[in-house]
């Protein structure tokens, strides 16, 4: 938008207010989500999906030198939070929260030599930071992932493993442990990352609480 001598108007003046931006609608139905939901959402797409995002990890920017960004640390501070918000929230039953609550304390104290490997070998890499199902979206052939958790660069610069783990507990969350599973078979036939797998089950359940917040 632009000024002139009658006020602000639309590809005209030589002074600039401000910008409009026209954004593309996605197509019915397009959302992974949304597929899955029809019975749309097939193993090529998910594979392939898995392939790529392998290959956008492996592009993607390190962590800098000295940050604790995905290191025992911060994952504390990240855990805690969740843990106070499902304290406070009260909707898991108390039964199934309190061992839950005190395995992943153990798992915590028990990954902390992994993650600091992890951060020490620059396994860490600015991720999408929230990828499930209702932000990955098909346009043709090719699965797009958007929304990615740009605010906040503790969410974002994780390991790898983290954004995987999301989709397949998303995928498992709504009975599809098959395509979960041919999700993770191809993203690390690709990327070539097996030394993440000792925390695979610890990012599972995080993804599955931060599931149960929203």
């Amino acid at each position: 938008m632009r000024d002139d001598s009658q006020g602000p108007c639309f590809g005209a003046g030589e002074t600039e207010v401000d910008f409009a931006v026209r954004m593309r609608r996605f197509a019915d139905g397009a959302l992974w989500s949304k597929r899955l939901a029809l019975g749309t959402l097939g193993v090529a797409d998910v594979e392939s999906f898995a392939r790529d995002l392998a290959i956008r990890h492996r592009d993607a920017a390190t962590v800098p030198p000295g940050s604790e960004f995905g290191g025992a640390t911060a994952r504390a501070r990240v855990v805690e939070g969740l843990v106070e918000a499902i304290d406070r929230w009260q909707a898991t039953p108390a039964a199934e929260w309190r061992p839950l609550r005190g395995w992943v304390q153990d798992e915590h104290a028990r990954l902390e030599s992994h993650w600091a490997e992890r951060l020490r070998d620059g396994a860490i890499r600015e991720c999408h930071g929230d990828l499930h199902l209702a932000n990955v979206v098909q346009q043709g052939a090719t699965a797009v992932a958007f929304d990615a958790l740009e605010f906040s660069a503790e969410l974002r610069w994780i390991d790898p493993l983290d954004d995987v783990a999301f989709l397949a507990m998303d995928l498992q969350a709504h009975k599809r442990g098959d395509l979960s599973f041919r999700l993770l078979n191809a993203y690390l036939e690709e990327s070539g990352d097996y030394g993440a797998i000792p925390a695979l089950r610890f990012s599972w359940s995080r993804g599955r609480w931060c599931e149960r917040r929203s």
